[in-house]
């Protein structure tokens, strides 16, 4: 209920977090020259290797809401592309173009249609 909160370690600055459940969650970060996305499944006593996401910061990380069957996931970055994920986060490619800038700001959000017709 908001009252207790608990300290966890993670591999980089956070620009970006989607959270699975109490154990599993991805974050999403920046080394200066690539987007990354690292996943823990034990709390964030350890992450896995790191899926490169472009080469811009990353601004949202969005979970399929067929996550725990498909296992997919959109990654936002700060110059208007977006990118794919079908493997549970090991490997993210270019979805579509580039979105055009507007104002001077790309940085995007991403989710997904819930009910396809």
């Amino acid at each position: 209920m908001g009252k207790i909160f608990s300290v966890r370690l993670v591999p980089c600055a956070v620009d970006t977090l989607s959270v699975v459940d109490g154990n599993t969650w991805f974050v999403g970060g920046h080394d200066t020259s690539k987007g990354l996305i690292y996943q823990t499944t034990n709390g964030g006593i350890a992450y896995a290797s790191p899926a490169l996401a472009g080469s811009q910061s990353l601004v949202a990380v969005a979970l399929s809401p067929g996550y725990s069957q498909d296992r997919t996931i959109l990654a936002g970055n700060s110059v208007g592309q977006v990118y794919l994920s079908q493997d549970n986060g090991s490997n993210f490619g270019l979805l579509g173009q580039t979105l055009p800038l507007a104002a001077g700001i790309g940085n995007i959000s991403v989710a997904f249609e819930h009910q396809i017709q």
